[in-house]
Formats: structure tokens, sequence, C-alpha cells
């Protein structure tokens, strides 16, 4: 079906993720904007659940349940009301925010015609996410075989153990279109481009004006290192959806920590399990945030309590555990490649703690990689650091920056890769990763300087006004 199995596809992401939506009770909206990235997990985790039981790929035996599930939850008006929507502004934009609101359309056009201009780039594209997508595409299922073959490892056990969602998700595609392209299943990165910027202005509006939510946002959208993957010239193919799902997980944990609903609770946790079935990466994050926001019910909600959390442990364990255990009975094919993270070994490798941070912190503050954004983090945190101990959701997220931004540096420290080459290749991606958690910071930051110098909210708009 070419491009319009393409488009296909891309409409049964957006369905499922409409209908995961609709059950969570989310306003139309929010339901919008996080349709993508949830039904591309949801998708692809049902994927992987047909192969463990033997059910090939194909399109309507995957999309059929879900434009089911669609049609019913559709039948059911939300008690949810748009009004609840913090991007839901009232009162006529501004000149200066028509000018930003073009700026944002401006890179998201460019960043799709950026993508599908441009071939695949770089051996972990091809390897660790296309490769992987023919084979799947290919044999129609996720075949416990295909990862045992030492020829396709090359003897790096990162190489078949990672995730599966992006290579499932072009699988999908592919599978909907009837032959593999790469150029056009680029586009479905795009998206998630898109989704980010949407998602990060309307969690943005909870905590300052519209017009300042829209100045980050368009900054946001600028970040060359972003831009860049938004347009896929990069090799991180992984890392800017990855930041969507870290993105989403705090917002709707800063949700949770304001309303005290069990659908924000659960919306969070979702997030966060489905960021660990993209990239490794999402693993560590999954059981800070986790740790930190179901601390918070056990002891500031009596209402969802040690209850919601052991509903949160459940939704964990059906959403990540049956990946772990399939990885986890792969034989390994090399030790050569394998960090040891025993605490031995993180002392002993102590000394590289100074290389570590005189190599990245130059990268940091690079204006051609990322302009202004770590020198506004660093100076917003350093005016703003008083209000981390009165602002439990200021705290929440700057926890979750330092806890994931330790864990990089830990793999540095014990990684057996030569270490400049390694900081060099992966520290950028790792860093788009948190990029939007850095802007949500910024915020806070913003907003906590310009109420302690009494000059209302954010300095652009009275404290009452959203």
């Amino acid at each position: 079906m070419g491009i319009f199995g393409l488009a296909l596809s891309i409409a049964v992401f957006f369905v499922a993720g409409a209908a995961l939506g609709a059950l969570l009770g989310l306003p139309l909206r929010m339901r919008l904007l996080t349709a993508y990235p949830l039904g591309v997990s949801a998708v692809t985790l049902q994927m992987f659940f047909y192969s463990l039981t033997g059910i090939p790929f194909g399109f309507f035996a995957i999309s059929v349940p879900w434009f089911a599930v669609f049609v019913v939850v559709s039948a059911f008006k939300s008690t949810a009301r748009d009004n609840e929507t913090p991007c839901k502004s009232q009162g006529r934009l501004g000149a200066f925010e028509f000018f930003l609101i073009f700026v944002i359309v401006i890179q998201a056009v460019f960043s799709a015609a950026n993508s599908v201009s441009l071939p695949v780039q770089g051996f972990d594209a091809w390897v660790i996410w296309f490769m992987k997508a023919k084979v799947f595409f290919a044999d129609r299922t996720v075949g416990h075989d295909f990862f045992l073959n030492t020829v396709y490892s090359n003897g790096n056990p990162g190489t078949y153990t990672y995730p599966l969602t992006i290579p499932l998700a072009v699988a999908f595609s592919w599978t909907t279109m009837g032959y593999a392209d790469d150029q056009a299943v680029k586009f479905i990165f795009v998206l998630f481009y898109w989704c980010m910027l949407g998602s990060f202005y309307c969690f943005s509006r909870e905590i300052i004006s519209r017009k300042t939510a829209l100045i980050l946002t368009a900054m946001l959208a600028t970040v060359p290192r972003v831009m860049e993957q938004g347009g896929l010239t990069g090799v991180g193919y992984a890392d800017l959806p990855l930041a969507v799902y870290f993105l989403c997980a705090a917002g709707f944990g800063l949700a949770y920590m304001r309303s005290r609903t069990r659908r924000d609770y659960l919306l969070a946790v979702l997030f966060l399990t489905f960021g660990a079935n993209v990239k490794n990466e999402g693993l560590t994050f999954l059981l800070a945030a986790f740790a930190l926001i179901s601390g918070y019910a056990v002891f500031k909600d009596k209402k969802i309590g040690a209850r919601g959390v052991f509903y949160g442990l459940l939704l964990c364990a059906v959403v990540v555990l049956p990946w772990l255990a399939f990885k986890a009975a792969l034989p390994r094919l090399s030790e050569s490649l394998v960090s040891d993270f025993s605490a031995a070994a993180v002392f002993s490798n102590l000394d590289r703690l100074p290389f570590i941070v005189k190599t990245i912190v130059p990268k940091l503050f690079t204006a051609n990689k990322y302009h202004i954004s770590w020198a506004l983090y660093a100076v917003g945190t350093l005016v703003s650091y008083r209000s981390l101990r009165k602002n439990g959701e200021y705290a929440f997220v700057q926890a979750l920056l330092w806890i994931q931004f330790s864990f990089y540096i830990l793999v540095y420290l014990v990684t057996p890769l030569e270490l400049k080459s390694n900081i060099d290749t992966s520290f950028d991606r790792l860093t788009i990763q948190l990029l939007p958690l850095v802007y949500l910071s910024i915020a806070f930051g913003w907003r906590a300087f310009f109420n302690a110098s009494g000059a209302g909210r954010d300095g652009l708009a009275p404290e009452t006004e959203r």
C-alpha cells in the first residue's frame, strides 16, 4: 500500500493511544497530544506478546483489536473536561506569541522535510534499529533464534539486547506498507518531535504563563541537537522518543502531585514503563521516578497509598518484565563489552571522574549543540535553589535530572570502552533524553526567581493569569 500504508500505520498508533487515553479519562487535548507515544508503545508491546504466543504479525491482527477498543470507549463520554487541560488558554494572542508559534511551526515542518530527504545514517541506526526491524518484518515475529546469531551481534551483546519498541514500530509500518522503505518510515520519528513540543507546552503551562511557555517551547524546538534528532540527521533514533516518554512521565507525575488522582499516577507509571521498553536508560529512569512518585503516594496521599502503588507495580510487571525475562534467557555472546557495575569496580575507577567532568562540561556549553540551554538551566538553578526546599514539584524534576545524569556518569566510570571515544560518540545522545526535563526545570526556576523578585509568576504575567 506504499505511503498510504505508512499513513495507515500511523493512524493505528494514534487510535491505540487515543483508546488508552480515553480508558484512563484523559481530556481531549492531552489525549491527542499523548496518543502517538502511547499508541506506539501499546502496539509494539502487543506485537511482542504476539511473538511470545506464536501469532504472526499482520495488519488486521494488530489493528482490529485497537479499533474495536476505540469504538467501545468512544461510546462513553469522558468525565474529564477540556477546561482541565492547562494548554487551553483564554485571551487573544499577541504579536510576539504569533511569532513564537511561527518559529515552532517552521521547526516542525523543517524536521519533516529534513527527515524524509536524508538517508538512514550511522552504524547504530542500521544494526540496532533498522536491521532488526527488517528481520522482524520478514519473519513476522520476534524470533528467539535471531538473537543467537553471533555474526549479527558482532561480539557486542548491546546490539541485540536493546529493547524492541523502535524496531517493532518500524516493522509494523513496513508490514502495513507491504515492503521495507527506510526513507519513508523515518517519518514516524518526526511525529515524536512534534509530540514533544506539544506536550512540553501543555506541561509547562501548569508552571508558567502562556507567553513564557511559548518562549521555552520555541527554544526547545530550536536546540540544534534536538533539531538534528527531530530531522534525523544523527544516529540517535531512539533518544528523542525516549525524551518524550521521560517528559510525559515527569509531566503526569507533577500532575499527580497536584491532583492526587489515580489517573495521573497510573499515566506517569505507564509512560515510565513504556520508556523502559525504548532504551536501557529508560529502566533506570523507571526505577528512580517510580520510587519518587510512589514514595509520595505512600507518605502524602491517603487516597492512593500502598494499594495504588501495588497497581503501579503490577503495571510495571506486565509491561517491562516480559522483555527482561526474554532477554535474560538469551545466552551471553561476549563478555568483552559488558560493564561491571560492582561497588569495587566503581571505586577503583573513580580516578576517571575528573577526566569525565573535564570532557563533558565543555560539550554542555557548546552553542552549536545546545545554544544557551544548559547555561540557562545552571543560572536558573542557582537563583532558585531556595525554592527546591519549598517546592516539591521543582525538587521532583531536579531529582529526576540529577539521578539520571549520575547514572550516565556511572556508566562512563565502569565502561570497558575507550573512555574519550565513548563520551564523544554517546554523550550528546544521552543529553537529548533529558533536555525536555531541563526546560521544565528552567520553567520552575524562572517562576521562582520572578516570584521572589515580586514581578509575578514569571515576570511576563500576573500570578493569577493562566
